[in-house]
């Protein structure tokens, strides 16, 4: 049995980062070819989600708080690795376990596994991804991006992220103009929420959104709808733990924004039967969303468009059957995520 270690950067406790890490982590099938133990190498504010996956204080270790300290038992921590592989999840970590490797001569791979558009988000480093052996890509963005840095597509597996797509619940999508979005409420960063708004804002009847989130920008956030006056079409629930527990319906999940990696959100909207409207950010949403069968994809900044696309869900005929809008992620599943997962950590050739 191989062990793997994989070492992560700052996680909140609320991404979707956080869950993939702990699916993987728990994975029965999984479990049988691979030990996993986790490093969180600047730590978790929130430990809640080591918990929900039921992770052993033996596979969890954190580094201390302090800056300096940090550095120190990162590298004291791939010296004495005896694991056959490590999955580095910023550049900066697969460049210190390269350095390791070579001073104390490890024997261990090094495969990088980013969970963020490379080019957008800064604690990335992707100038130091080619120290890599291999690299886990989330999303086919991804690996363009990998290509472009000059990296060989062959070293780049594509293994998506998984989601329990046979266990959920079918919610009902026959409301009318009843949106939802969960993550983080930002005006202007990541998520964008500006956008969203400015679209709402064109749609002909009454709409309401429900948000579900925290952070840093909500509080700007709660001003801007208060001071556009559409208090009364939003609802903010802060953050939950597990949001589709409180979700009885819903008309679409929205995403507005200006980049991702591979945006959990719209895979477990459609895995219960959501359909969902995403902004045709860099990078994931293209992997996700297809306008035939579960949502529509809008050009980033294109209020109409977008406005257009949420209109029409509204038609008398509904345009996505419950059941195609499930079934369009079953290359998602579990199942199909762990054929991908082992191939790329067995090292076996890539198609």
């Amino acid at each position: 049995m191989k062990t793997i270690q994989i070492v992560s950067p700052f996680l909140s406790g609320h991404g979707g980062t956080e869950t993939v890490i702990g699916m993987v982590m728990s994975n029965q099938e999984l479990k049988q070819s691979y030990h996993f133990q986790l490093f969180l190498s600047s730590g978790t504010s929130d430990s809640s989600w080591i918990d929900k996956f039921e992770l052993s204080s033996d596979q969890v270790k954190s580094a201390p708080s302090n800056k300096i300290i940090q550095l120190g038992t990162i590298i004291a921590y791939f010296a004495n690795s005896k694991s056959d592989i490590v999955i580095c999840m910023t550049g900066r970590i697969v460049e210190i376990a390269f350095y390791v490797r070579k001073v104390f001569h490890k024997k261990y791979k090094i495969v990088s596994w980013i969970h963020f558009s490379l080019f957008d988000e800064k604690n990335v480093r992707y100038n130091k991804l080619h120290l890599a052996d291999r690299h886990l890509a989330i999303s086919s963005g991804i690996v363009e991006q990998l290509v472009s840095l000059g990296i060989n597509e062959e070293d780049c597996y594509l293994v998506y992220n998984p989601v329990n797509v046979e266990k959920q619940v079918v919610i009902n999508n026959k409301v009318k103009n009843e949106f939802v979005f969960i993550g983080r409420p930002e005006l202007q960063g990541q998520k964008n929420l500006y956008e969203m708004f400015s679209i709402l804002q064109q749609l002909k009847n009454y709409w309401h959104l429900t948000i579900y989130g925290s952070g840093e920008g909500l509080e700007e956030t709660k001003k801007f709808v208060e001071d556009n006056g559409i208090i009364n079409h939003v609802t903010f629930e802060g953050w939950v733990a597990e949001p589709w527990k409180h979700i009885h319906s819903a008309t679409a999940v929205l995403l507005t924004s200006r980049y991702e990696g591979f945006p959990m959100v719209l895979v477990e909207s459609l895995s219960h039967g959501i359909p969902v409207i995403s902004s045709d950010c860099p990078v994931g949403p293209k992997d996700i969303v297809d306008n035939k069968h579960n949502g529509f994809l809008y050009t980033l900044g294109n209020i109409k468009q977008a406005a257009l696309y949420l209109n029409s869900l509204n038609e008398s005929t509904p345009l996505f059957s419950t059941e195609n809008v499930k079934n369009s992620i079953n290359k998602f599943s579990t199942v199909n995520y762990n054929k991908r997962f082992i191939k790329a950590l067995n090292f076996e050739e890539n198609e």
